[in-house]
């Protein structure tokens, strides 16, 4: 037989096994794992946010002819990571930060697939609308000299950074946002100071991906994120403060350093002379020593904030594991009749109701709730309300259940509350040992309460 039919039926065989070992392979392990991180990462509404946001971003580059900007067509990736080093190094030392406290833990796969997915997500739809779209479009329109071109790109930095003013709506306190947007509105400065002088989109998307995913990383095996604690020290307070304006001066310097003469002159017509490159590199020795002054200062400074101060800023939920099995049912009805009271959810509050339609009472109190379920479990009636990320659970007693004033006082003051993931569905779970409330997360973990503890169902 001909050597190179041998040599081909070889190669074709040896290909058609490595084509069904990979079959195999990524249909048994890796499909199953993107698969559960798809259906059950912690991320994922976030994520189906974002990409929203991102097909929004994509139509208005479409409209506005801009779809060009996504096609490489300036520096080089790694010239433009060399002018993000500012974001590169406060990144890497977030990620050392977040590495730190989950070292030990087994990483939750479905999380990080998620996050991963998320933060790629984030950095394409914020850069292509924030630096693509918005900033192109006032450079184009004022961007006419170098000094044009910086207030273009502090505007729209600044855009960028009010932007997050929306994190009040969700109840974030007043200080925080306000640095929030202070640092926001510097970053995005940086990051467009990067494109402007790159002209490459990438750069800046790789570069404000791995920015969220260093930060988000330290809680990818939590159930619920931490969040800021409204009731932090003075102390506590100055430092956020102190720690904004220094990582704002460290960014600002950055986009200072990347809008030199020298480095805007390639896209404007104005000349550089010998003179004024001598003056920029003089410049910018002076800035980046000014970078390093603001490094030590705060440093030294945080070491002044005591230790029990930093871990207070914060407030972190946990919740323990538990290995109970059992027969599960879920809130279908939307309202339920306690004796002659009738209990259901209207216009976000707790509405208690006679029989006869008579008599009605709404509980104002009690806020945001979405969902109601009540079961029966040793001569009491077990109350659970959906309020997101909070449940609140109650107890009363089947002979206290009547339509009266008594009553109303009694069922407001059996609630008690509980800081929860972000809840699907409530219910209860049956087994030989007693009937306990149930929580089914958007992300499929279930919860119980026992013992007066939220527990995560193993």
């Amino acid at each position: 037989m001909d050597k190179k039919i041998i040599k081909l039926i070889g190669f074709i065989l040896l290909a058609l096994v490595l084509f069904y070992g990979i079959l195999l392979f990524f249909g048994g392990e890796i499909a199953g794992v993107i698969f559960k991180a798809i259906y059950y990462g912690k991320y994922n509404t976030m994520f189906v946010s974002e990409i929203v946001l991102l097909l929004f971003a994509l139509l208005m580059l479409a409209i506005r002819k801009r779809l060009g900007t996504l096609k490489y067509k300036g520096k080089s990736f790694s010239y433009g990571i060399k002018r993000g080093i500012p974001i590169f190094v406060v990144s890497i030392i977030s990620l050392l930060g977040s590495l730190t406290g989950i070292i030990g833990e087994e990483i939750n796969i479905s999380n990080l697939i998620s996050l991963i997915l998320l933060a790629i997500t984030i950095g394409m739809a914020e850069e292509f609308f924030f630096r693509g779209l918005i900033q192109d479009e006032i450079v184009d329109a004022y961007g006419k000299t170098r000094r044009e071109v910086i207030k273009s790109i502090i505007i729209s930095g600044g855009i960028f950074g009010l932007v997050h003013l929306s994190n009040a709506l969700g109840g974030q306190d007043f200080i925080t946002t306000t640095m929030q947007v202070l640092q926001a509105s510097s970053l995005g400065i940086l990051l467009g100071s990067i494109y402007y002088v790159t002209k490459n989109i990438w750069t800046v998307v790789f570069l404000h991906s791995f920015y969220d995913f260093a930060i988000l990383l330290g809680e990818v095996n939590s159930y619920k994120d931490c969040i800021n604690n409204p009731e932090v020290s003075h102390i506590m307070l100055l430092f956020i403060v102190v720690g904004t304006v220094a990582y704002s001066i460290i960014y600002l310097v950055g986009a200072y350093l990347n809008l030199q003469r020298r480095h805007v002159n390639e896209y404007i017509n104005e000349s550089v002379s010998e003179e004024v490159i001598k003056s920029d590199k003089e410049n910018a020795t002076k800035a980046k020593k000014l970078v390093v002054v603001v490094i030590v200062f705060f440093f030294l400074f945080s070491y002044l904030v005591p230790v029990e101060e930093t871990t207070n800023m914060q407030i972190c939920y946990s919740y323990e594991s538990i290995d109970i099995d059992g027969e599960v049912s879920f809130a279908l009805d939307k309202e339920f009749i306690l004796n002659d009271v009738k209990l259901y959810v209207d216009n976000y509050s707790l509405v208690v109701e006679s029989l006869d339609g008579e008599n009605k009472i709404q509980l104002e109190y009690l806020d945001d709730i979405y969902d109601i379920y009540v079961y029966e479990y040793e001569n009491n009636y077990h109350i659970l309300l959906n309020s997101n990320e909070i449940l609140y659970y109650g107890v009363i007693s089947k002979e206290q259940v009547k339509f009266s004033d008594e009553f109303i006082s009694t069922i407001g003051k059996s609630f008690k509350t509980y800081d929860v993931p972000a809840i699907m569905d409530i219910g209860k779970l049956e087994n030989d040992t007693g009937t306990y409330p149930l929580m089914k997360s958007y992300v499929s973990d279930y919860f119980i309460i026992k013992d007066d503890k939220v527990m995560v169902r193993e």
